[in-house]
């Protein structure tokens, strides 16, 4: 399991303050944290990834690098060149691949799953995301494949 490190209240004009961090019970119990913080470019479109990020020190790889660690043991998910700066640091850009996946992506609701109504089957060998689809539950951001330089949900899970 992959849980969720972000930066608190950052904007474009200020810098976080703390980490904002699961609980030590799900902490514990996950196998890798991973950061969710992505940076917008000067005209709001986000067209990069920082490999590793955190509070003063990038310990923290991306959700995705970490994620990607889980099932491949080659993946270095925690860079041990530390950058130290004053509230959130990051480093390692990466430009991020918009790439549309043919067919979408499977999306089931939980409730479904729980209820069988879902071929277990399905799930096999695949990597699952739980998380929020509704549209007020995430924030809106301008992405390279946005159509006519419209907004595209980005849920933080």
């Amino acid at each position: 399991m992959v849980l969720a490190v972000a930066p608190s209240g950052s904007t474009l004009f200020s810098t976080a303050e703390y980490e904002l961090l699961p609980t030590p019970l799900l902490a514990k119990n996950a196998a890798i944290l991973g950061h969710v913080h992505f940076e917008l470019d000067s005209d709001g479109t986000i067209r990069k990834v920082f490999l590793n990020a955190g509070y003063k020190e990038t310990k923290w790889p991306s959700f995705g690098l970490a994620l990607a660690s889980l099932h491949d043991e080659t993946v270095n998910a925690i860079d041990s060149d530390v950058v130290l700066g004053n509230g959130w640091v990051r480093k390692n850009p990466r430009l991020l691949s918009y790439q549309q996946v043919k067919g979408g992506i499977d999306s089931y609701s939980y409730v479904d799953v729980l209820n069988g109504t879902v071929d277990l089957t399905k799930l096999n060998d695949k990597v699952i995301l739980i998380g929020m689809t509704a549209s007020a539950m995430g924030d809106r951001f301008i992405t390279p494949t946005s159509p006519s330089h419209g907004t595209t949900l980005m849920g933080i899970y």
